[in-house]
């Protein structure tokens, strides 16, 4: 039980982290940088495509020798030293090529924290309840951020996302080692068949860069349209996501219950339902109540994919739980990749209608994908 619970308590925290500097980064670059729209397209775009390749080789590197813990201490060290940088550097070189590196090997923490605790429990709704962390950890993060940033700036909410890190380290210490032991196999075997990619991976795997580009789109774009756009002040932001964190706890739980019964490609074509519905209606928000209610929506777009997503990837990769694990995780990379282009080209003329149009159009492209995934 103890050791269940380090994991939840790690998850929460290093949620905690993520909630702080996701949402404000864009802004960060807008307004500590003064980047224009390109710039920022551009920095996310390179931050994730680092990310992509570290991580993937990282977790091959954990499957093969189970270093996991060890790995995981040296990802959150390197997540200090990203949040150190951000707070004391303002350039944008700097903080695209170092950051971008730091924060690669940071991130590859999470996928390593989830396959470690597959390891001791399998079950899908400890699986829900560690992502259920990462949701609370929203409900406190982006509201927490944005009033850090108004009230004592930027470089206050990083150096405080460096403490945070502390009380992190120590419980990863005491986390429990892999218990698989050490092989050596080829990178990716089992995800190949007759030497060729296995379709049902690399379905999901499109399928999934698709939802996860619209779910980037919107956390690039929505901070920008609700300052600028809407003219609602910047606290509203981290009230916005703050609500859809919390409907999201509930949505994950429930999905994790119900994932075998129902079936993972339902669920998941559930949420894209959903998801369509959100981006369609978006733009016609105009007051903060309707975005507001309009959580409720998303909640069941991000619940379901953030639960369910990584559950079939792990099904589809049984023997491969790091490379199963960053193969979700990367996903979400992409995406940021492919939205971080297209918000520079949807939003040149200033036009954010654009950006949750084009967002409806892909999830409708991910759910045809979706119908040629078979689970096992």
């Amino acid at each position: 039980m103890a050791v269940l619970s380090s994991f939840l308590i790690v998850a929460f925290l290093a949620g905690v982290v993520g909630a702080l500097q996701i949402p404000t980064l864009s802004l960060f670059l807008s307004v500590e940088l003064k980047a224009e729209s390109a710039a920022i397209g551009v920095f996310y775009a390179i931050n994730a495509g680092i990310g992509i390749g570290v991580s993937f080789w990282l977790a091959a590197l954990s499957d093969r020798l189970c270093i996991r813990r060890r790995l995981l201490i040296f990802c959150y060290i390197m997540a200090v030293c990203n949040s150190l940088i951000f707070a004391y550097s303002r350039d944008y070189l700097v903080l695209l090529i170092v950051g971008s590196f730091l924060a690669a090997v940071a991130n590859t923490a999470t996928p390593q924290l989830f396959a470690l605790a597959r390891e001791y429990n399998a079950s899908p709704t400890f699986n829900a309840l560690m992502r259920a962390q990462l949701s609370l950890a929203w409900i406190i993060g982006p509201p927490l951020a944005f009033n850090i940033t108004a009230a004592a700036g930027f470089k206050m909410m990083y150096l405080l996302s460096a403490a945070v890190f502390a009380p992190i380290l120590l419980l990863t210490m005491m986390l429990p080692a892999n218990r698989k032991v050490a092989i050596r196999p080829k990178v990716l075997t089992d995800i190949r068949s007759n030497g060729m990619p296995d379709i049902k991976v690399g379905l999901l795997f499109v399928t999934s860069v698709l939802m996860w580009s619209c779910s980037a789109l919107y956390l690039i774009d929505m901070p920008l349209f609700v300052s600028q756009r809407l003219g609602l002040p910047e606290q509203s932001i981290g009230l916005i996501m703050g609500v859809a964190a919390a409907v999201e706890i509930p949505v994950m739980l429930l999905a994790g219950r119900y994932v075998e019964r129902l079936g993972k490609k339902q669920m998941l074509s559930w949420s894209l339902y959903a998801g369509m519905i959100f981006y369609s209606v978006l733009p016609f928000a105009t007051s903060l109540w309707q975005l507001l209610f309009l959580q409720l929506i998303n909640a069941l777009f991000i619940g379901i994919i953030a639960t369910v997503g990584m559950f079939f990837f792990q099904a589809l990769l049984p023997d491969k739980q790091g490379v199963a694990t960053t193969f979700f995780t990367n996903s979400v990379s992409v995406g940021i990749i492919f939205a971080g282009v297209l918000h520079v080209l949807l939003t040149k003329n200033g036009k954010h209608e654009y950006v949750y149009i084009i967002a409806a159009i892909l999830l409708l492209t991910a759910r045809f994908i979706l119908r040629k995934v078979q689970e096992k």
